[in-house]
């Protein structure tokens, strides 16, 4: 509960909550360079340190964002974290309109869309959207595993 408030939390405030129209779909997805609140944003992630990790993990979790921060490219670009539909909205095509929605803002300022994931199944969801894999990482003595994909922006 803690990681899904700090992402919703995150997002919203990168203006990067989108909801399909029926209300069964969410999706996060925001620019990487929106002006932000550093004080908000500093609270939310000790919030969810506290709440959804031991103590003992904290550094190797930062050494995993690390990583995962000098991956990402430097430049401008839209963040997708995550998209989720309910049960009874699967099918009915909540996840392409919201997915037509984020592609559409990203193609109208000529940016791409960079996402991560640590399952391999989200990798091929990833892929029907249109993103490629760019970077795979994985720390076997760990079982940490994570693709790293990118959809550049559709020509004018």
């Amino acid at each position: 509960m803690a990681l899904a408030n700090y992402t919703f939390e995150k997002a919203y405030a990168r203006r990067g909550v989108f909801l399909s129209d029926d209300e069964t779909g969410v999706a996060l997805c925001y620019r990487n360079h929106t002006e932000c609140n550093f004080f908000t944003d500093s609270w939310n992630e000790i919030k969810l340190m506290f709440y959804a990790f031991s103590i003992f993990r904290i550094p190797a979790i930062k050494a995993r964002e690390c990583y995962r921060q000098q991956i990402r490219p430097k430049d401008d670009y839209y963040y997708f974290w995550m998209l989720g539909v309910l049960d009874e909205g699967k099918g009915r095509g909540a996840a392409r309109e919201l997915k037509n929605t984020m592609f559409q803002k990203a193609d109208a300022e000529g940016l791409p869309i960079y996402a991560e994931t640590s399952m391999e199944s989200n990798c091929r969801v990833y892929e029907w959207m249109g993103f490629e894999l760019y970077h795979f990482w994985e720390v076997e003595q760990k079982d940490i595993r994570f693709w790293f994909m990118k959809r550049e922006p559709a020509a004018s």
